[in-house]
């Protein structure tokens, strides 16, 4: 381990090592990578410091390395990765990234994955870290995706507007099972009507483990693990692991119940509520129904 400190500690160490096609650091206690650490290998095709202790990658530590197809950098404790730290990377096949740090939100400027477009980029792991959103423009960016594995982050929310603008030559499958999902957005809008349009078969969605909310606004994604959802949005993508579908503690009667399972006039949203600030009669309780259209109101006593 102290042979592997120093020369990581040493710049252009690897100089002498341009026809070099594959190097492993794994499992030692590297904690950064300095400017310059990897220059000279042009060649190189396989990058692995899985299990390390990388808290954040630079601007350019990468730079040189136009070959590479495989990054592996899973097992660490990153939590800042430059956003041009992989633009050199033009034959990047699969980048690990797993069991870290990374955190990512809406409107986030930490955008390493959208800065630059990936043409043979197929899988993309983010799995077990801390990001609660999708990167804005990665469905653009990154061509011929087939994994993306978000899961175990801290999503709360998803909406499948995400993908509307989605460009894939092949098809994605999208992990996001584990979260903290409570609320899904499927609702029939113009926008998704209109980029849904011309797709088929696009992408797969795992959405199993999360503590989904089953009232009203679930509607949409009980409609499409029945195969019922609007045909001209449905025949985008395809559901997995639809039998782990399951609400979360919200409603208390519903908990833990396959939401294939619910029946849809179980599914209410009372108000008025953050979500409905509809009025209800003083002295009543009011409930809407959005699968069969009505609304419900009960006198209290």
């Amino acid at each position: 381990i102290r042979s592997i400190l120093t020369l990581i500690g040493n710049p252009g160490n690897f100089q002498g090592l341009s026809q070099l096609k594959k190097l492993d650091l794994s499992g030692n206690v590297i904690r950064h990578l300095p400017d310059g650490l990897l220059d000279g290998l042009g060649r190189l095709e396989l990058l692995r410091f899985r299990k390390n202790a990388l808290a954040s990658i630079s601007e350019r530590v990468f730079k040189d390395l136009v070959k590479l197809t495989h990054l592996h950098l899973h097992q660490n404790l990153l939590t800042t990765i430059h956003s041009r730290a992989l633009v050199f990377m033009t034959e990047l096949e699969e980048l690990l990234l797993q069991e870290n740090s990374l955190s990512y939100e809406a409107g986030s400027r930490n955008r390493f994955l959208s800065a630059h477009t990936f043409e043979k980029l197929r899988i993309i792991n983010l799995s077990s870290n801390f990001i609660s959103a999708i990167e804005q423009n990665l469905v653009i960016t990154c061509l011929n995706l087939e994994v993306l594995d978000l899961s175990n982050n801290s999503f709360t929310q998803f909406r499948l507007e995400t993908f509307s603008n989605l460009i894939n030559y092949g098809h994605l499958n999208v992990n996001l099972s584990g979260n903290q999902i409570k609320r899904v957005d499927m609702r029939p809008t113009t926008t998704l009507a209109i980029s849904f349009k011309d797709k088929t078969d696009k992408f797969t969605l795992d959405l199993s483990g999360n503590p989904l909310i089953c009232d009203c606004f679930i509607t949409e994604l009980k409609k499409k693990a029945e195969g019922s959802l609007n045909p001209n949005i449905s025949k985008a993508f395809s559901l997995d692991n639809i039998d782990n579908l399951r609400c979360g503690q919200y409603p208390p009667r519903l908990s833990q119940r396959r939401l294939r399972e619910v029946p849809y006039d179980d599914l209410d949203c009372s108000f008025p509520s953050d979500e409905l600030p509809k009025a209800c009669p003083d002295r009543c309780g009011c409930a809407w129904n959005r699968a069969n259209h009505h609304i419900k109101a009960g006198a209290y006593i």
